[in-house]
């Protein structure tokens, strides 16, 4: 009886391990599968979440390039604009006719204080100091396209430049180096500078320098690096 009793014992005990092992391995399968249809099959809200991410971050790139195009392209406009009222003009680099300071600045907006005159009024070009008898020299190729003895001005060389741009260096000497109808060279001697111009009489002695772009006068510290 004793052996029989001790048979079933190990039998049993057997039997137990055999169904533990068996039921050990259905778990660590069913896991197994488990594992590997989440990897194959993502959840939908994080499909979901990853694809909108997708979306912002292609959006935010597009919206970057488009505020940096429109930024470059107002900075290019305003660059581009004359303080006449807001047109429209190339604006090219000339050559200085003379060195000296400005003395006075362009301004169409605020009225200046003419002392030879005792009042204000704009002032329509702007005044570069300047010995008598200084070279004044164009500022790059042009053609003599008119000069005048302006009360305002004085004696005045007006010469053309390419893009309609006309350049007028006033309060020269009447002894002029050139004549209407001359090419100029950049360099090449215009006159010198005087003190014709009865505006501007008490003032210390300069060139008188105006741009027109067009018909239109404009500052001419978009066309000279003052």
């Amino acid at each position: 009886m004793r052996t029989e009793f001790t048979m079933t014992r190990r039998q049993f005990i057997i039997a137990t391990v055999i169904c533990g092992i068996i039921v050990a391995a259905a778990v660590c399968y069913g896991l197994l599968l488990g594992n590997a249809e989440r990897r194959e099959d993502p959840a939908p809200d994080k499909i979901t979440g990853q694809a909108q991410q997708t979306e912002n971050i292609t959006a935010g790139s597009e919206g970057t390039e488009d505020a940096g195009a429109s930024l470059g392209q107002q900075e290019g406009e305003q660059q581009a604009r004359d303080a006449s009222g807001g047109i429209i003009v190339s604006t090219p680099k000339y050559a200085l006719p003379l060195e000296g300071e400005v003395i006075r600045d362009f301004s169409q907006d605020t009225l200046v204080y003419y002392e030879t005159l005792d009042q204000y009024m704009v002032h329509e070009g702007v005044d570069i100091a300047a010995e008598v008898g200084t070279q004044v020299k164009a500022a790059t190729d042009g053609v003599v396209s008119k000069i005048l003895p302006e009360d305002e001005m004085g004696v005045t060389v007006w010469v053309a430049y390419p893009d309609e741009v006309t350049v007028a260096y006033g309060n020269l000497d009447s002894a002029l180096s050139v004549e209407e109808g001359d090419a100029l060279s950049q360099g090449e001697v215009i006159g010198v500078i005087g003190q014709t111009s009865l505006y501007e009489k008490n003032d210390p002695s300069h060139l008188h320098l105006e741009v027109m772009q067009g018909e239109v006068l404009v500052d001419p510290s978009g066309y000279f690096p003052f």
